[in-house]
């Protein structure tokens, strides 16, 4: 606290104005008796002069000095008040104020805080506080000491870092805005300024860091390019996904406009008008949506890309954050597949073999067109609308079919006997699987004698299933020379078309043969 803004300094300025209007008046009086000794004087230095004009200019004089006087002890008079009105202005800023405010000695006690540095402290009342000294608030007793050489160095700090204790002990980090504030002989007397609690601020502030350096570290790891762009369309995160996908670095990029760079040219024109609403609203066709687009790469080759966009508000507009995934693999393997379906569709309807799909319950799922036309029927449609039991030449024949088929799982080769649109019966060669409740299966016309030797053939490969086992193949070869005398003993023996499970699986991967 300044000698200026002390009682003691207003107290003399007054009692200045009140000698100067005592020695006025006593000048007054004095020429008022001794006009006749005046007038005496004057006539010898300038007989010219008359005494009465050399008087009225002599007071005309001190009345312009007294006049003088009275507008020097009105300005002192307003000085004095706006200096009150600016104390107590202060003080009530003092009092009033959310942030601790404290004045100290030089030793560190404490001459006057306001309720927030209680509040701040953990105090109830201001003798707790003022018998405390501030050096105790610090958490290392070494900080004090450079504090201390750093405001007297600079005679003010802002925003000082610091870690202080509250009066329970627990600990605040701060930051101090103070000044040194000076004695009579300009000596420092000691430290006033404003404390602030930053704990939760610098808490948030390593957590937005963590947060921040986890999104970082899972950006650069990720599989996917993952892209920032601000208001104007440029480009403020790229990762290094994106810099393998695309072939541009982050620092070149940085700064460009993204759709100049990747978009191909006939997208110019949705940009224009789409980009244009975004930077308003923040809306768009493409926002909140996973779109399969085109991108060019640095090295000039046009990819598939899947980009999923969301947009974010920002201070100075809408930006968006776009998440790019290169399909081309994914492209590749669809078309594969896709060509693959169109040859296992072409086969199925093309087979000489009437292959069918059915659950156990009679329900006719796929039939090709040979199974139709083999049953004399019109059309797919028209045969899967009726039961697949009804199919049968007889119900004995469907259920041995039926019984054997759910304890094996699977039956290689069988006679059995359908029945044809017409009524009539029609002998086949029947194999058939059981996976998951529904039975895939091949039939071919059959001559063959029911008590006739059997060879198995698979209809791809030309193995042979090996007699009294379940899926034990051979090539028909080895077939003939192992199996001679029991072909010998059946001059009648016929072949049926099977099919191993080798040739199962690549055809039909949802049969699995156990």
């Amino acid at each position: 606290m300044s000698f200026f803004h002390t009682p003691l300094y207003f107290i003399l300025i007054i009692l200045i104005i009140l000698v100067h209007i005592v020695m006025i008046i006593i000048l007054s009086d004095y020429l008022r008796h001794h006009k006749n000794g005046w007038w005496s004087a004057m006539a010898k230095e300038d007989s010219s002069q008359t005494l009465e004009q050399r008087l009225k200019e002599r007071l005309e004089e001190k009345e312009s000095e007294i006049a003088m006087l009275k507008e020097t002890l009105a300005a002192k008079e307003k000085a004095i008040s706006d200096m009150q009105f600016r104390s107590g202005l202060m003080e009530g800023i003092f009092r009033s104020s959310v942030d601790a405010i404290f004045i100290t000695d030089v030793d560190g006690g404490f001459i006057d805080v306001n309720d927030s540095a209680l509040s701040l402290f953990g105090y109830s009342n201001r003798e707790d506080i003022m018998s405390w000294s501030a050096i105790e608030a610090y958490k290392d007793p070494s900080d004090r000491e450079c504090f201390r050489k750093v405001i007297e160095k600079s005679g003010s700090v802002k925003e000082y870092p610091l870690q202080l204790r509250r009066a329970d002990r627990t600990v605040m980090d701060c930051t101090v805005t103070a000044t040194v504030w000076r004695k009579h002989d300009m000596t420092i007397g000691g430290y006033s300024g404003i404390i602030r609690d930053i704990t939760e601020q610098k808490k948030l502030v390593k957590e937005l860091a963590e947060s921040e350096e986890k999104f970082r570290t899972i950006a650069n790891i990720a599989q996917d390019a993952i892209i920032m762009i601000d208001s104007h369309g440029k480009v403020i995160y790229w990762n290094n996904a994106a810099e393998n996908i695309f072939g541009y670095s982050a620092d070149y990029i940085s700064g460009m406009v993204l759709h100049h760079v990747l978009a191909p040219e006939r997208y110019n024109e949705k940009y224009a008008s789409g980009f244009s609403l975004f930077k308003q609203t923040g809306k768009g066709s493409a926002v909140g949506k996973t779109l399969e687009l085109e991108a060019n790469r640095k090295d000039g080759v046009r990819i598939p890309i899947e980009l999923s966009l969301s947009a974010i508000k920002r201070d100075d507009g809408w930006y968006a954050v776009g998440i790019v995934r290169d399909i081309t693999d994914r492209k590749i393997s669809e078309r594969i597949v896709s060509e693959e379906y169109a040859r296992r569709d072409q086969w199925f309807n093309e087979n000489i073999f009437g292959i069918y799909e059915t659950t156990l319950d009679g329900k006719i799922l796929n039939v090709n067109n040979a199974f139709v036309s083999m049953l004399g029927y019109g059309s797919p449609d028209e045969i899967k609308n009726i039961s697949a039991f009804e199919l049968y030449f007889r119900e004995k024949d469907r259920n041995d079919y039926l019984d054997k088929l759910v304890k094996k799982g699977h039956l290689p080769s069988i006679l059995l006997n359908l029945k044809k649109k017409d009524g009539t019966v029609f002998p086949t060669n029947c194999m058939s699987y059981l996976t998951e409740g529904v039975i895939r299966g091949f039939i071919s016309p059959s001559t063959i004698k029911q008590n006739s030797f059997i060879i198995p053939i698979c209809s791809f490969c030309r193995m042979a299933r090996e007699p009294g086992t379940d899926n034990s193949w051979v090539n028909i070869e080895t077939y003939i020379v192992k199996y001679k005398h029991e072909i010998y003993a059946h001059p009648d023996f016929d072949f049926s078309h099977s099919i191993c499970p080798a040739c199962a699986s690549k055809h039909y991967p949802g049969i699995h043969l156990r």
